[in-house]
């Protein structure tokens, strides 16, 4: 039964609500809205949301400049990140080659025996 009493209140506060809407002419319903954003807006300093909304739009500027910074920076880093990896590659190339031909010598050292020459002063 209080289940019943809710939705026929609902249903006619709809119901009324519609009426109402349609009983107003769009300039009616214009002027009571204005009515009431002129009651609820009254007193609140306009100037001090500007600022906010300046502040906003300046705040919302500088984060797409820092945005666009951060690609940029990404970018650069993956460069040199590439950079890095070609030149750790060269280095173990060239590491190879010294170890290559510091063996090379060692062979040809051990090939040729050393000879000693004596000389003698009196």
């Amino acid at each position: 039964m209080k289940i019943m009493n809710f939705f026929f209140i609902l249903i006619t506060g709809v119901w009324v609500s519609f009426l109402i809407q349609g009983c107003a002419s769009t300039a009616e319903q214009e002027d009571i809205y204005g009515g009431v954003v002129e009651e609820a807006t009254e007193g609140v300093d306009t100037s001090y949301v500007t600022t906010l909304s300046e502040e906003n739009k300046s705040l919302r500027e500088q984060i797409a400049k820092l945005q666009d910074q951060n690609a940029k920076l990404q970018s650069e880093k993956n460069e040199l990140e590439k950079n890095l990896r070609s030149l750790q590659e060269s280095n173990t190339q060239l590491t190879a080659k010294i170890s290559e031909l510091g063996q090379q010598l060692e062979a040809e050292k051990q090939k040729k025996p050393r000879s000693f020459s004596k000389t003698c002063t009196i």
